[in-house]
Order: C-alpha cells, then sequence, then structure tokens
C-alpha cells in the first residue's frame, strides 16, 4: 500500500489501518505508518486481542484503535479495562465483541 500512495493525495474519508492483535503482529505498524500524508487518518483494529499489546510509541500517530475480545461460549477472557495504552494518551478508542 505504501509504494501506491506515495506522491498521491491521499483523501480524507480515506482511512489507513491494519490489525494488529498480538506481540508478534506489532511488526505492521511501522509500514502503515509511511502509508499517505500528513493527513492520512489511521487506524488500529486490535480484535480478536488474544494478549497484552503495548502501543505506547505509535499511539502518537494512530486516530483510533478499535479493540476487541472473542464472544460465544468458548471465548477466552477479556478485559476490557486495558486499552492498550490508550487512555494514558487521549487515543480515541471502541471496543466490541466480535
Amino acid at each position: 500500500m505504501n509504494s501506491l500512495s506515495g506522491g498521491v493525495a491521499w483523501p480524507r474519508n480515506l482511512w489507513a489501518g491494519t490489525s494488529v492483535t498480538s506481540a508478534v503482529m506489532i511488526g505492521r505498524i511501522e509500514p502503515l505508518l509511511r502509508v499517505g500524508d500528513t493527513n492520512t487518518l489511521r487506524f488500529l483494529p486490535v480484535e480478536l486481542q488474544v494478549e497484552a499489546i503495548d502501543l505506547g510509541e505509535w499511539l502518537p500517530q494512530i486516530d483510533l484503535v478499535i479493540q476487541g475480545g472473542e464472544s460465544g461460549k468458548d471465548a477466552r477472557p477479556f478485559d476490557v479495562e486495558v486499552p492498550a495504552g490508550c487512555a494514558m494518551r487521549v487515543v480515541p478508542r471502541a471496543c466490541r465483541t466480535s
């Protein structure tokens, strides 16, 4: 996506996002930050979140974090009080179940 967005005016209504469901997937954030321009809205769906994830250093550049756990009778426990660091940095956060 980054190679396609270089030099192109990024429309305000087009958001760029990537899923980060575990610490192993943190490497997806850096390429996301290179997409678009300074006006690009960036978001992280952190769902189905299966472990604590520290998004701290990237949150100043993220506009929205969508956080959620599993649903259903075999769903693993999910602590909605663990907002992936968002509250500390005033990043909007939505929490839902899948």
